[in-house]
């Protein structure tokens, strides 16, 4: 199994692509590390429940099949001043509020699990939004990724969009996230 991960928000989409291209070729599981606290003063700080979707969603249209959250208990010594955030359970084993937060994503994915194990991710498209002013993470595989999907004549939309690409295991129909 692969696993990715990444400490600044421009190289998540980057990562994500190769090792998702990486354990395609090669038909093993993808999987990837979602962060749920703030562990250096560079890595972001986690506040919203949109925060861990945001995360949870780009691994399913990159063809993860696999999720693990980063941190679930707390770190026992907070290393002098490395982790700025409990994890989803505090030091005490009390839930803090990201472990509702990502109760909620988990339920999310569950309702769509039975369906979304029948695809195989094929690739992922990225779309620049019409008020785009330019996408770090977008440029840094902007080559590499396709200009269209097979199937849609047209994909636009206000924000950057991340599209993925998906073929059925069981009928061959196509499936778009």
């Amino acid at each position: 199994m692969l696993f990715a991960t990444s400490s600044t928000n421009h190289h998540v989409l980057y990562n994500h692509y190769v090792v998702a291209k990486k354990a395609s070729a090669a038909n093993i599981p993808y999987g990837n590390f979602t962060q749920t606290l703030q562990f250096s003063a560079s890595s972001r700080t986690i506040t919203k429940e949109s925060e861990i979707r945001w995360q949870i969603m780009i691994d399913l249209a990159y063809g993860c099949s696999r999720v693990q959250y980063f941190t679930f208990v707390s770190p026992i010594e907070w290393a002098g001043d490395s982790y700025k955030q409990e994890g989803l359970v505090d030091f005490y084993g009390e839930p803090t509020e990201r472990y509702y937060f990502a109760q909620n994503v988990n339920r999310t994915i569950a309702s769509m699990d039975e369906a979304y194990l029948n695809y195989k991710w094929i690739d992922t498209l990225l779309v620049d939004g019409n008020d785009s002013t330019g996408n770090m993470a977008f440029d840094m595989i902007r080559e590499e990724s396709p200009k269209s999907v097979a199937g849609l004549n047209s994909i636009s939309g206000s924000l950057d969009t991340i599209v993925g690409q998906f073929d059925s295991k069981v009928d061959g129909n196509k499936g778009y996230m």
